[in-house]
């Protein structure tokens, strides 16, 4: 006889137990049934029936399983038959399989307890060391409630668990699956399906924030080391919800909400989205309902199929904690839904955040026919958005505006260090965390004939957007409006890249760079934009248009061979010390009406007390051109170069430029000329400096070409303003006007020896630094703009 160990029996005691059990052994008595359900009903088993004894440690065969006869006063036995015998269920070589369990193959019963069963003993097993599998095999298993997973579990097989009645459940929606503070476990090949979408949005089915309390299929927190793949999941509001987790991966499942809604209504443009928004194939580490949860971290949610049509988002990762949350995102299929993929975050610094950077990578991602978002980033730094292909997302067009003009393929959100993004009002941190936009595949973004939102968006400091590739096929050839790249709407930053793309469609506006000038956040001098090497074809209104109130804008090295029908191919507003150099710019049509080159206020040296004060300090004076605009080719255009928005002392284009030289225009270097070589004394804000030569539009032999500037200086009219000196500094304290100061300016000031130049201006300190120290001290002096001089070059012979 076997013996049996104390009571109640661990995974280690039940495991020698199992293992010894042969037929050899004296005083077991063997039965046999067909059927699981046939030994689990039998009344004619018990432990004193002479006719069909059941000995304690023998065993039963049902449907292919073992069993093990428990003790009559066992506590941890897996079943009990109708007659009152308990039992063990004996683990097969691969594990444990629910149907041994009781649970029912047809779905025409109840087999939670069955399932859950299965699952304790499984885990009584792992207990004493390892992992056991549980399996699932080809059948339908309906459910009534959550199945609890244990650690050490880990799932297999090709079976469906279902809700019961799914298709009319009425009641309070529950999650078929969930998970809490258990690890090393998985869920692999099985099929989960609970209630569609739209019963939940009838009412017909409730939904709770309590964990494990909504219509979802696999609820998950405070879990470490689990696996979910290969699954089909199918039917929820959330399918796979993880919080607090660390070292996961979900991966390779075929998820399809099944909502109610059709991708065909969204290609069509009829599709319209659930009155409240809501449901997410797979939520990471976040929010559900109001109820905030730990971080996620050190995770993978990869080669997942999602046609998440009719609910909100895709994949989610939510960062609602201020800690680094990495992860990756890559190799995803996400159809449908208002977005694709998200990465968020909507609460306040508590003025103890380590880092705003995520440390997420979304790469290598497909996402397609969503209603607004195709990728969608908020309040988070240090995100990597690479090598995605996004097509046909924002089939809704312009979903409105203000803060809802949101609906682009990708679009980079609210900068969680500016103040008025709902975050801590500043933060010492300092961000220097770049969202990389780089090398994704963007195809027929928008509506056909909608105003749609900007294909990509970028509304924080420090995004480059890099090597992308744009394309808007003929369907698309409408007036309405879309741009294509639009960065710092409505906010205030620095270090935007917009480098190496490829555009190609019909699109209203190409790249438009528009930054909001702040007091709390302006400008850094120190600043480095641009807009690069891009690659521009097909038909625009204004291919490039930067508004950047910032400095050191760079629009370099781009190619523009488009039909323009806006004012100016590329326009410059608001960007000092900038330069628009060596791009090209060429028209198939011949004398277009439109600039090739435009510049509008905001680019003299006499903005930057303005800028740098976001806007506290005036700029009533206008002097000093700061534009390095050299090296464009430009053909097709009548004009090749225009300004607006001029005044008294800023009506030329030229002294709007610090250099203006080597542009070639129709073949033919263009050259900046002058009557008899005399440069224009009103009129005009360029700095003239030592050694620059203008030339004379009478040159000829025995006439002067031009004139050489032998002394630096600029014309026009200068805000009166007064400073103090000190003998051996080169900083001029005090300076009661900074209206009209700025770098490159050349001034006369009592206490130093000629012409001085300012070399760097602080508006906080009220100080202007020059080139040389001062010769003597004063405790107030007047500065004077300094006037240049021009003599004439000797004549040709």
């Amino acid at each position: 006889m076997l013996t049996i160990p104390s009571l109640p029996i661990n995974g280690t005691e039940l495991m020698t137990m199992l293992s010894g059990l042969n037929s050899s052994l004296l005083g077991i008595q063997n039965t046999s049934f067909v059927r699981v359900e046939d030994v689990l009903s039998s009344t004619t088993l018990s432990y004193s029936d002479s006719v069909a004894p059941a000995t304690i440690g023998g065993t039963l065969e049902a449907g292919g399983f073992r069993y093990a006869v428990a003790a009559v006063d066992a506590t941890d036995h897996h079943l009990t038959t109708a007659g009152g015998i308990k039992l063990y269920v004996l683990p097969g070589a691969n594990g444990f399989d629910v149907v041994a369990f009781g649970a029912v193959l047809s779905g025409a019963a109840d087999s939670t307890a069955a399932i859950q069963a299965a699952e304790n003993a499984a885990a009584a097993v792992a207990a004493a060391g390892g992992s056991v599998q549980l399996h699932f095999p080809l059948g339908d298993f309906a459910v009534s409630g959550s199945i609890v997973k244990r650690a050490g579990v880990n799932w297999c097989g090709i079976g469906t668990i279902r809700r019961q009645n799914n298709l009319s459940a009425t009641g309070a929606g529950f999650s078929l699956v969930t998970a809490d503070g258990v690890d090393n476990w998985s869920i692999r090949g099985v099929t989960l399906e609970n209630v569609a979408h739209d019963r939940v949005v009838s009412g017909a089915v409730t939904s709770s924030s309590a964990f494990g309390a909504s219509n979802q299929l696999i609820d998950v927190r405070n879990c470490h080391h689990f696996r979910i793949e290969g699954c089909r999941l199918r039917k929820y509001s959330y399918g796979v919800r993880v919080d607090g987790c660390t070292s996961f991966r979900i991966s390779g499942n075929d998820m399809n909400a099944e909502s109610g809604k059709t991708l065909a209504s969204v290609i069509d443009g009829s599709y319209t989205p659930f009155a409240s928004k809501g449901g997410e194939a797979i939520i990471i580490g976040g929010q559900k309902n109001g109820i905030v949860s730990a971080r996620c971290a050190y995770f993978e949610v990869r080669d997942n199929i999602i046609d998440n049509t009719g609910l909100d988002v895709g994949i989610f990762a939510l960062a609602y904690t201020w800690d680094r949350a990495d992860g990756m995102i890559s190799g995803n299929i996400v159809l449908g839904g208002n977005s694709g993929i998200q990465c968020y975050r909507s609460i306040s610094d508590p003025g103890t955040a380590p880092t705003y950077a995520t440390g997420l990578h979304i790469t290598g991602n497909s996402v397609s026919h969503t209603w607004e978002q195709g990728i969608y980033t908020r309040g988070v730094v240090g995100v990597l958005i690479d090598g995605n292909t996004l097509y046909r997302c924002s089939c809704g067009g312009d979903n409105g505006s203000g803060a809802g003009n949101t609906a682009s393929s990708i679009m980079i959100r609210v900068d969680p260090f500016f103040a008025t993004s709902g975050f801590a009002s500043g933060s010492a941190l300092s961000n220097d965390h770049t969202i990389m936009v780089s090398n994704n595949y963007i195809v027929d973004h928008g509506h056909p004939t909608r105003a749609s939102n900007p294909v990509i968006q970028a509304e924080v400091a420090n995004v480059s957007v890099i090597g992308n590739t744009i394309i808007r096929s003929a369907e698309f050839s409408t007036t309405a409006t879309c741009s294509v790249i639009e960065g710092m709407a409505g906010a205030s930053g620095s270090g935007l890249h917009v480098d190496r793309n490829e555009i190609q469609g019909t699109f209203t506006r190409g790249i438009y760079l528009a930054k909001t000038l702040n007091t709390s956040r302006p400008p850094n001098f120190l600043d480095t934009p641009s807009v690069r090497e891009n690659i521009l074809k097909g038909s625009f209104v204004n291919p490039i248009y930067v508004d950047y109130n910032g400095f050191h804008m760079m629009v370099d090295g781009n190619r523009i061979h488009a039909a323009v029908s806006g004012s100016a191919a590329i326009i410059l507003r608001n960007a000092p010390y900038g330069s628009v150099s060596d791009n090209q710019i060429v028209s198939a049509a011949v004398n277009v009406t439109a600039a090739a080159i435009q510049t509008r206020q905001g680019c003299l040296a006499s903005d930057t007390a303005y800028f740098l004060s976001g806007g506290t300090v005036t700029r009533s004076n206008r002097r000093g051109g700061t534009l390095r605009v050299t090296g464009n080719t430009v053909l097709g255009y009548a004009t090749p170069f225009s300004l607006t928005e001029t005044n008294v002392n800023d009506s030329k284009f030229y002294g709007r430029c610090r250099e203006f030289r080597d542009n070639v225009v129709n073949g033919r270097t263009y050259v900046q000329e002058f009557t008899t070589g005399t440069p224009d004394s009103t009129y005009v804000a360029r700095i003239w400096h030592k050694h620059d030569r203008t030339c004379s539009a009478a040159a000829a032999s025995g006439v002067s070409p031009g004139r050489v500037c032998t002394a630096p200086g600029q014309y026009g009219s200068s805000v009166a303003t007064t400073g103090q000196t000190t003998a051996g500094s080169a900083v001029i304290t005090n300076v009661a006007v900074l209206d009209g100061y700025g770098p490159g300016l050349y001034l006369s000031v009592a206490g130093f020896s000629g012409t001085v130049q300012i070399v760097a201006i602080d508006v906080t300190a009220q100080t202007l630094t020059v080139d040389v120290p001062a010769d003597a001290s004063h405790s107030s002096v007047s500065l004077a703009s300094a006037a240049p001089v021009f003599t004439a070059l000797p004549a040709l012979v």
